[in-house]
């Protein structure tokens, strides 16, 4: 009930144009992040989802990574210059998974195309979803349509390796 309530209001509450709006419940404001759009029907800052995984996973030791369970998702802001800033995140992961810092590694080793939106460049919002599961680490790129709500845009499976 609890969550029908959260995604009602965060559905009602999202335009296509977001004025500063975090989505996640943990909130950064170290970057200035003022007008956005948030991405659609498609991807408007390109990011290999294997690359992005990768990139991702090779910051952290594989003895951790091995036993991280749960979910974390990123709103990860994105300006037309190609600067990006992980500007909220909703973390579900156990605690090996809350001793990594996902914010630093989203800042500082990812690195993502400017966006363009419309034929223009336009600073966008990305959603990234990451399921961490036994043998598998599941990737997930969400979009937001005003008329039908979170939509998947992409999905990467990476197995893991014994």
């Amino acid at each position: 009930m609890k969550t029908r309530i959260i995604l009602l209001f965060i559905s009602v509450s999202i335009s296509y144009l977001s004025i500063g709006q975090n989505i996640y419940p943990i909130v950064y404001n170290d970057c200035n992040t003022s007008q956005f759009f948030l991405e659609g029907k498609e991807i408007n800052a390109t990011y290999d989802d294997k690359m992005l995984i990768t990139d991702i996973i090779k910051t952290i030791e594989v003895k951790t990574l091995n036993k991280i369970k749960g979910t974390i998702c990123f709103q990860v802001v994105i300006d037309t210059l190609g600067n990006h800033y992980c500007v909220s995140i909703k973390d579900e992961l156990n605690s090996k998974g809350k001793k990594t810092d996902f914010k630093s590694i989203i800042d500082n080793h990812t690195k993502w195309s400017i966006p363009i939106r419309k034929g223009k460049k336009t600073t966008v919002s990305a959603m990234i979803r990451i399921e961490f599961e036994k043998e598998k680490i599941i990737l997930k790129r969400m979009g937001y349509n005003g008329k039908i709500g979170w939509i998947e845009l992409s999905k990467y499976e990476l197995i893991k390796n014994k």
